[in-house]
This record gives C-alpha cells, structure tokens and sequence, in this order.
C-alpha cells in the first residue's frame, strides 16, 4: 500500500507542477467525453500499472479543467465513477475517487483499495478577486486508530470514498463556538492552542466516507473538514467535536472527544453510516447520523479482522448548539423504520457505476463476472446493497 501511495503523492504533485500551455480551449463536454474513459480505466482496467498510468493523465486533465472558472458548476454528469460532492454554502466541490488493486489469479486473493482527491474552492482573495483553486488530497500510508484524536490536512488524507448524507442533496456545513462542553476538554484545530481560540466560530463540513482497505476489512468514516484560516490553499480535517460520556467510577461522568469517528469492520460484516430519522418521545423523530453498533466476536480471536461486525442495535450522533456546539453520542437509538425507506446517494452513485452498459462493455466476459462478483459482495458487506443483477435487453 506504502508504494503506490507515494507513487500517487509524486504523480499529483508533477501534476500540480504542470503548467499546460493554452491555444485555443477545449470544450468542457469534450475534456469530459475524455476523462469519462480515462476513468473508467482506472477503476475498471485488470493491470494495475496501467490504471496508475491512466490515472495520472487524468488527474493532469482533471486539475487543469477545474482551474477554469467555468468549470466550477459544471455538472460532470457523465463522470459517473468519481464521487463529486458540493458544500452546502458553494463554496468548494469534492472529488474523490479510487484503485483497486486486486489479485485475480486466485480465489480469495489479496486486494487493496488507493484513494484520490480534489478540492475545487472557489475563494475571494483580500483584493477582492474571486480565484478558483485546485488542492489535491494526498492519502496516507496506513490508517491506525490514533487518527481518531489527529487534525489532519491536504497532505496527510485519510483517503475515503466521500457519499452525501441521505436526504441531503449537499456536503452539510454547522456552526461552531469554540467553547468545549468540558472544561477539561478542548477543541484543537490544526495544532493551535485552544485558548487562542476561545471566542472565534469555524465552520465544518460533515463528511461520510468508505474505505475498502483488503481484502479482510473496510472502514467507514465520519470527518469534518475546514479550511485553514491563515493558507487558502490548505484544508484540514478532523477537529475535537464528537462527544460522548464515560463513567469515572459510580457516578461522575466525563466527556470524552474525538476528532473524527472511524469504524474498522469485517469484509463479512455489513456496516452503515448515514442519517436517518430517530424515534424521539412518543411521537416525535428527529434526524441524526446513525451508525451499527460494532461487537467483536468472541468466536475465534486470531480472526478479529474477519469477525468485527454489527450487534444489531445502533448508536447515533446528534449536532446540538450547546457549549458552542458539538455532536452528541447517543447509544441503543431506535430507528423510525417508515422515514428511511429512500435510497442513499451512497447507493446511487454505487449503482450508477456497476449497473452502467457502457463501463460493463469495457471489460471482458470472464473478467466482469468474477469482478462483479467479488465487487458486488464487497460492496454489500460495506452495507451498500445493489440488488440483483440487471438484465440486459
């Protein structure tokens, strides 16, 4: 995983170093009938080697459209493999998309997921000029569960594939004073002190993401990213406002934050990470971000990667104003059943990709069956269910 993560990082960075020289400007249609096939490639193509080199040619064209102010509310309808998110308040578009890197020779082989990203922020500099900036993610090597307590920016990514929250139709954004709800804890952004801070607001966007990681587990992620204040040119993820209570003893409770929430589970496990409406009251629901509660099995400990699945109960986080704003846990929540009946971006943009006639065309017959097979499964397990098959006409 380490060598093509630092393959991608050198290839973004030429990427961002090249500067094209422009005659007479391509179509925007025309540059993405060009990167509708180049990415196809790079999710779809059985050799590895080819799909970075296709992937790094359509990185370079990629960047170089999205830095043409046109650009920015172009809709990229027919993009249909990358993930391609917009802020609630206009102010940025996420691209995120991925490698599979996958042993086809063997049954149960070894696979590895490689992740990419841009942000296109459209920024008013002090002049007063509108610019329109390019910032490309750079993933890290190894995803530990220190980083649930780590500010992280464009250069250190946890690398995910981003989904919309279900029933949003953009990347939400809250709020925050940075004011803790203990005073024993503290917000800490991109490794300021806290009380330099005390009085100021930010702004958070709330990100969902997937990791396929192997061929033995996935991750699910929720971040929240910012920008720098001080580098227009930086974006930070993670900040200390996920809360939840611990018991100290019989009766004191204390709060305890993370800075992002990320969950590890089995390739044999299905886990989701979405809003939906909770039962509040006799009457009432309110929506939250929801999420399996995870249990390990006790079956087999030499297993645990394989066997880290949902116990059937699920726990919740809830944004609530209080002490300036932070997402409260909520354990053991009940789900109102009749209001998350519609289907999630995260499925949508899922289907779009393995149920698309042209994409399926580009891989050959024997391939395309074991790869929709094993695709299809580990999709489900990651708790994004296709259905059956389509039929072709």
């Amino acid at each position: 995983m380490k060598f093509i993560t630092v393959l991608g990082m050198a290839s973004f960075m030429l990427v961002m170093s090249f500067q094209p020289v422009w005659g007479q400007k391509a179509d925007l249609a025309q540059i993405e009938s060009e990167l509708v096939g180049l990415a196809e490639d790079v999710l779809l193509h059985d050799s590895l080697s080819y799909k970075i080199k296709q992937n790094k040619v359509f990185a370079r064209k990629l960047i170089d459209m999205l830095k043409r102010p046109e650009s920015y509310n172009y809709p990229f309808d027919s993009l249909k493999t990358v993930s391609i998110l917009r802020a609630s308040d206009n102010a940025f578009r996420l691209f995120t998309w991925h490698i599979v890197d996958r042993n086809r020779s063997a049954y149960g082989g070894r696979q590895f997921h490689y992740y990419f990203g841009l942000v296109q922020r459209k920024y008013e500099n002090p002049n007063g000029k509108t610019e329109y900036l390019v910032i490309p993610l750079l993933e890290i090597p190894r995803i530990a569960p220190e980083l649930e307590h780590m500010v992280l920016d464009n250069d250190n990514w946890l690398g995910a594939q981003y989904y919309l929250p279900r029933y949003h139709k953009t990347i939400p954004q809250y709020t925050f004073k940075l004011k803790p709800p203990n005073t024993e804890n503290a917000y800490v952004l991109a490794g300021r002190p806290s009380n330099s801070l005390v009085e100021s607001k930010v702004n958070f966007y709330l990100l969902m993401g997937w990791n396929g990681a192997d061929e033995s587990t996935n991750y699910k992620v929720a971040d929240v990213m910012y920008f720098d204040p001080e580098d227009p040119k930086k974006v930070l993820f993670g900040a200390q406002v996920f809360f939840y209570q611990k018991l100290i003893g019989e009766k004191k409770k204390m709060f305890i934050g993370k800075h992002r929430l990320l969950f590890k589970y089995s390739e044999n496990a299905p886990f989701s990470l979405n809003m939906a409406y909770v039962k509040a009251g006799m009457f009432g629901r309110k929506e939250m971000l929801v999420f399996d509660h995870l249990a390990e099995s006790t079956a087999n400990s030499l297993q645990t990667n394989w066997e880290v699945g949902p116990d059937g109960s699920y726990d919740a986080v809830l944004f609530t104003k209080n002490n300036g704003g932070y997402f409260k846990w909520y354990s053991n929540v009940e789900l109102a059943e009749k209001y998350n009946k519609k289907l999630s971006q995260e499925q949508k943009w899922i289907y779009s990709v393995y149920h698309n006639e042209k994409i399926q065309a580009k891989i050959d017959q024997k391939s395309q069956k074991e790869y929709s097979r094993r695709e299809r499964q580990k999709l489900k397990e990651a708790g994004i269910d296709l259905g059956k098959k389509r039929k072709k006409p």
